[in-house]
């Protein structure tokens, strides 16, 4: 959630200054953050902020609990992973309409940056 809005201010002040073009800046990393240099464009930065666990571990919280409360009891059988804000749904789902609240649940939380959906429908056959 930090990270993310750290990452917009500074892309935004970058762009504003004629830094950088398309969400890309040379020399943009300061000291707390790693560098990658695409090996196609030994130019090109990507700015990789660093993994903060308990960030990703509120937002899981916070995700499951807006699942559960959307859904009620077939929560149960939806697992929630989080990862640098991306939220991950994984298990199963009564039905595909079960498994659209489920993901619409999860895009609403705030921090949430994109959720992946996994989540199998159960065949009634």
């Amino acid at each position: 959630m930090l990270h993310a809005r750290a990452l917009s201010l500074l892309t935004g002040i970058l762009v504003a200054s004629g830094l950088v073009t398309g969400g890309i800046a040379p020399g943009a990393a300061d000291a707390q953050n790693a560098v990658d240099r695409s090996p196609a464009d030994p130019s090109t930065v990507r700015v990789v902020l660093p993994y903060d666990p308990a960030e990703d571990a509120a937002l899981t919280a916070n995700v499951r609990n807006a699942i559960v409360a959307n859904i009620g009891s077939g929560a149960a059988l939806i697992n929630v992973e989080t990862r640098l804000a991306i939220v991950t749904l994984s298990g199963e789902a009564a039905s595909s309409e079960v498994r659209d609240r489920a993901r619409t649940a999860a895009l609403i939380v705030s921090g949430v940056q994109d959720v992946i959906d996994r989540i199998n429908v159960k065949s009634t056959a």
